[in-house]
């Protein structure tokens, strides 16, 4: 489908003050620069376009694409204690914001626990 052609192109970098053909160099004298050469292959333009998305081959694992169905999945608990939970959950909340409200000379730890736990409720009710 795609034709891929490939040329080589040398490219100078810079020199390389010290080349290893050149062997010790005595002292005080300088060694020659040498350019250092990279040889690349490069593709050329035509064949730099990538295929489709539905050309290609995705190698996918059968895990990954597994449904999972309502009756497979199995929750511990029943309803009754979910409701239980969320009784309890309410009626402290209610609790809390009775006593914040009423007593004003509170200790601020109970103050900072207040506020956190409503802030908390009014986050988790009202972000969604």
């Amino acid at each position: 489908m795609f034709q891929v052609t490939r040329r080589q192109e040398t490219i100078e970098l810079g020199e390389n003050p010290i080349s290893p053909e050149a062997g010790p160099q005595p002292a005080g004298t300088e060694p020659e620069p040498q350019p250092t050469k990279l040889v690349s292959n490069l593709q050329s333009s035509a064949s730099s376009v990538s295929p489709r998305p539905q050309d290609r081959q995705l190698d996918i694992p059968e895990t990954s694409t597994s449904r999972v169905r309502a009756e497979d999945v199995m929750i511990p608990y029943s309803i009754l204690t979910g409701l239980i939970i969320f009784g309890i959950f309410v009626i402290s909340f209610v609790i809390v914001m009775v006593v914040r409200g009423v007593v004003h000379d509170a200790p601020i730890l109970f103050k900072f626990f207040a506020n956190m736990y409503l802030a908390g409720i009014y986050l988790a009710v009202f972000s969604c």
